[in-house]
Formats: C-alpha cells, structure tokens, sequence
C-alpha cells in the first residue's frame, strides 16, 4: 500500500517505521529539510529506543520528502502535525488546516483516506473533511475520501513497543471501504488521582494504595511522581476543558486534574525547604531532565518547574541526563551540565527526576552526608542510610489501615464515574446517545462499574477530584 504521512515528529517518524516494517511503501513529508535530510540518512532527531535500529533495518521502504508530490498516488494519507496549546488551553490547529488544504490540493486518486493521527478535539473529522472537499472544488475534481479518526496512544519511551502490540486499537469512521482499507495497516488521569492523595496524606505510605489500585486496573497508571509531562497527556487536558468552557459547560473533576498537577510540581522545592529553610547559596544536583525515562522529551516537564523554582530561589544547580540535556539548554543556559551522573553526586542537595536505569549505580556511599529527595521513589532503602536527610516521593512513613485503603480504593472507583458523569455532559451537549459516544472513545469498563446509567452518578457532577478522595 501506498502510504504518505505528513509531520516527522514523534508520532509521525514511529508510525512511518512500523508502516514500512509491515511491507507497505511510505513516504514522509515535513517542511523541515534539516530534518528530512537526518531522516534521509537514517539520523533519529530523538531519542525513542529501538527506533533509529528499525529506521536502519526498513528505511529502505521509505522516502523522506519535503515535496508534496507523494501525496499524488497516496492510498492512504496520514496527518501527524503538531497540535499545541495556546494560552487559553485550547489546541491550535494552524497546522492541521494548513496539512488539510494541502491535501485537498494534491490527492489525485479515487478512494484515499485521510487519517487523523494527531491529538485533536471533536468536530475535527467534519472540519478536515470540508476544508479538502473546497480544494478539491477549485481544482474541479470529484474524488471519493474518507477522513477517518485513529488517535495515537504512543508512549514516548516505548513507541516502537506500542506500535507493534498496541494494547488497543481506535478506529472512527463512516463508510466499510475506508474500514477495509485502514485493517491491514494494525499489528494485532489514574496517576493524578494517586498525586492527589500524596498531597491530602504526606506523611504517608502511598505505594500502599497504589499496589491496591493495581490489582482494581492493572493497566491503569498509578504510582506516584512529580506531575505528568510530556507532549500529549498535558495537552489533551488543557483543551478538553477548553472545550468545556468554550461551550459554556463546566467540569470540575477535569479542571482539577489540572490543578493538582500544577501543586504535584512545585512539591519537590517545597518539601527541600522545609528540611533546610533557606535554598539560597544551595548546590543542587539534578539526576535527571526528560518528563520519562527513555526520552528526550522535556515538553511540560516537572524538571523546568523545579528549575525555575530553585533560580529564583537562588540555589545553583548541576544537572545531568543522558539524552534531553541539549533541549534543556535552550531553556536554561546558565546552569552548569555535566558529563555523567557522578559530577552531580557532587552537590550538597540531590534531586532524582526521571528513574534513567543507569542511575541504579549510585550507592549509599555517593549520597553520604546530602540532603536527597527521590521524586521516583527509585533507589532502594538502604541507599539512603548515610544521608543527613531525605524524602522518597509518596513514601512516608505512616500505613494506611486496611479499612482506609479499601475507602480510598472505593473514591478511585467513584473517580472514574464522576469523569463519565461529567462527560455525559459533552454527549448532551453534541446531542449524541452517551453510551454510544463513550463506546467509541474506548473508556475502560474494566473497573467495574457503569459510567452511564448509573443513578449514583449524578451526584458527581459538580465534584473536584479532591472532594471525591477525602476520607
């Protein structure tokens, strides 16, 4: 099958490498020649493991381009542009229009479809559509396409292992041809409930509950950290409740969402000042700057909030990290970067960020007589012995009683209804059928309980997350 795809970013360049490796010829487009050129010559520009071996392995397969003509014989078109916040926290779709009309102004082939790989809010199928039916109007030709919708759920660290054993697939679209034609190319807000209950219980054993919260949803994302990052995650909450103030509908459990986060992130400073008081003058060392391990993305990452904390604070900071440390210094170029983790283990203050494997070589040894605080819960207890002080994030040292862990596995539960109650609101407000609309977003019902028809779900409506997880 002939394949385009357009935007080589992280979603656009993992997706054009497993597309090939399944035998189909791909061509990827992107208005960055640099880019084009690295890709051209098998050059990654970031890091995501196993991709640059299978970009060398199935390259041959695949034609990077900034020219547009390959989208004249494409049977199939790929939009994988960036879709960014603006300030309000609705996404801004510049680029998807723009790749939109340039699609309706190339396509040539009867029957292309059109997928929309990209992160977008809803009504972006019907506006992708009209804007390639008016180019193709201009030009005085009558195609047949279908836009249809196959949201990525890539994540970054484990993209190639999520693009061959995707543990769900999600395809919208209209007609059974376009269907037909997207089968072949498939091969086969839980972590902020978890934050919230590091901030309502700190001296508390959080690990506890998240072992408990595992075994209700094993896929779920529940142990504690410093704030979610990343290029998607964040986004995709800013603009669903932009989406909900933009159309006078309110949601407090996905505003909230957002609140905590924004708290989760400034922990790390706060609890450091409360063990030592004043920061000013403080060494700082930073293990780690990528919003994961096994990344070297640092968009929304909890590191730049620490960091510009602990600047205006006035510490000075050492930092290290194997692979985002040339994007931070576009951000922060007057700290000090380091060659390898050892010179950080320097500084009288350590800050564990990101749960990197190699940081598995410090020893107790290397912390002895510093101040640590594990934002990963990542080194063991017994590395911690020599230290004059430390904090391991969600780790505190009281137990939840068994009776406590079962009433915070039950608000977990009416977590979950509170979202799909509060989501019947956009059915409502879309004029759909609820049940049917949260079919195809794919909500997870494994939990065990309903999200619609629920009558108890009705009492959720207008609840923070905070107020569904007091106890």
């Amino acid at each position: 099958m002939r394949i385009a795809i357009k935007g080589m970013g992280y979603v656009g360049i993992p997706t054009a490498v497993i597309l090939a490796k399944l035998g189909n010829d791909v061509t990827g487009i992107d208005s960055n020649r640099e880019r084009i050129f690295s890709l051209a010559n098998n050059e990654v520009p970031m890091f995501e493991p196993g991709l640059e071996e299978l970009l060398k392995q199935y390259g041959n397969r695949i034609t990077f381009t900034a020219d547009n003509s390959a989208l004249n014989e494409a049977d199939v078109v790929y939009i994988a542009v960036g879709t960014p916040s603006k300030d309000n926290g609705s996404v801004d779709m510049q680029f998807i229009y723009s790749v939109a009309k340039e699609i309706g102004d190339g396509i040539m082939k009867d029957n292309v479809v059109i997928v929309d790989k990209s992160t977008v809010p809803v009504g972006t199928t019907e506006a992708v559509t009209e804007i390639i039916r008016e180019r193709l109007n201009q030009r005085n030709l009558s195609i047949n396409f279908e836009v249809v919708s196959n949201p990525e759920f890539l994540k970054q660290g484990a993209a190639m292992k999520d693009s061959m054993f995707p543990d769900r697939v999600v395809l919208g679209y209209k007609n059974e041809w376009a269907r037909e034609t997207m089968l072949p190319l498939f091969n086969g807000g839980n972590v902020i409930i978890v934050n919230a209950l590091v901030q309502l219980f700190p001296h508390h054993d959080i690990w506890q509950v998240s072992r408990e919260l595992k075994k209700i949803n094993p896929q779920a994302f529940v142990n504690p950290g410093l704030g979610y990052g990343g290029s998607c995650f964040p986004k995709d909450v800013k603009e669903f409740a932009a989406f909900f103030r933009a159309n006078g509908l309110y949601s407090s459990l996905i505003e909230s969402i957002e609140e905590v986060n924004k708290i989760q992130k400034g922990l790390a400073v706060s609890v450091l000042k409360e063990m030592i008081g004043n920061i000013e003058g403080k060494e700082v060392g930073l293990l780690g700057l990528a919003f994961k391990a096994n990344t070297d993305d640092i968009r929304e990452a909890s590191s730049i909030n620490i960091t510009k904390n602990l600047i205006e604070k006035g510490a000075n900071i050492r930092c290290y990290d194997p692979k985002a440390m040339n994007h931070f210094l576009k951000i922060f170029p007057n700290i000090e970067y380091c060659s390898n983790f050892r010179n950080v283990l320097d500084a009288e203050i350590i800050m564990l960020l990101t749960d990197w494997e190699e940081f598995h070589a410090v020893e107790s040894g290397d912390l002895k007589n510093k101040i640590v605080i594990d934002g990963r819960n990542f080194f063991t207890e017994e590395k911690f012995k020599l230290t004059s002080g430390a904090y391991r994030l969600g780790k505190g040292s009281n137990q939840f009683s068994t009776l406590e862990i079962e009433r915070i596995c039950n608000r977990y539960m009416d977590v979950h209804d509170a979202y799909g109650a509060q989501l019947i609101k956009i059915a409502e407000f879309v004029g759909a059928n609820a049940p049917d609309v949260f079919e195809g977003m794919m909500l997870d019902k494994r939990i065990g309980k309903s999200y619609f028809n629920n009558p108890e779900s009705v009492r959720f409506k207008n609840c923070s997350l905070y107020d569904i997880l007091k106890i």
